[in-house]
């Protein structure tokens, strides 16, 4: 929830969920045109991600907002005809109970998973996250490593699942729904 109240009223795109922007961070009046000159960035910033077809995320992440910061201030500097789109690759990374966890894009909108390096017996794993036949997102557990090379297949739009040859490959990779399993309600 963010505090846009004060901008009720104001004819900006604005709720709780954030303010609306297009992809060079311009914000958006309520009938969906960009204003020239009003400029957002960072967790209030809700902009149409090219990893979703253009549906709006908000991503509440120091880098984002770093990068996003960047990519409004150069187009506030510059002639519309140099605007530059923003596409950033969501990331983090977090180390829980010794084991370094990293993410790139955004694997909780993906719709299928597969583990495709390492095992997760040994909590040493990458996973990869697929939407609408696309690489959308990675994880990897104490296999950062290689999150460089998923960032790339992410970036380029790569079908889903991955195709290559990694030595620690797991030999049955099996594609499954992404998503929380359901719960199983005993009698």
């Amino acid at each position: 929830m963010h505090n846009t109240e004060w901008l009720q009223g104001s004819g900006l795109a604005a709720d709780e969920r954030g303010v609306v922007c297009d992809t060079f961070c311009r914000v958006l009046d309520t009938q969906g045109q960009a204003i020239e000159g009003i400029f957002v960035a960072g967790d209030v910033a809700r902009w149409p991600q090219h990893l979703c077809d253009g549906d709006l995320i908000a991503v509440e992440h120091w880098g984002n907002a770093v990068d996003q910061a960047r990519n409004a201030a150069h187009n506030m500097l510059s002639a519309t005809v140099n605007y530059q789109e923003y596409k950033h690759i969501p990331s983090f990374w977090s180390s829980q109970f010794g084991i370094n966890i990293k993410s790139a894009g955004l694997p909780n909108l993906g719709d299928e998973v597969m583990v495709t390096q390492g095992s997760v017996e040994q909590y040493r794993f990458v996973a990869a996250y697929g939407r609408q036949g696309r690489v959308i997102g990675a994880v990897t557990f104490d296999q950062g490593r290689w999150l460089e090379a998923y960032n790339t297949l992410i970036e380029t739009g790569a079908t889903y699942p991955p195709q290559f040859s990694a030595p620690d490959q797991p030999v049955d990779m099996q594609s499954q729904k992404a998503g929380f399993p359901a719960v199983v309600q005993h009698a």
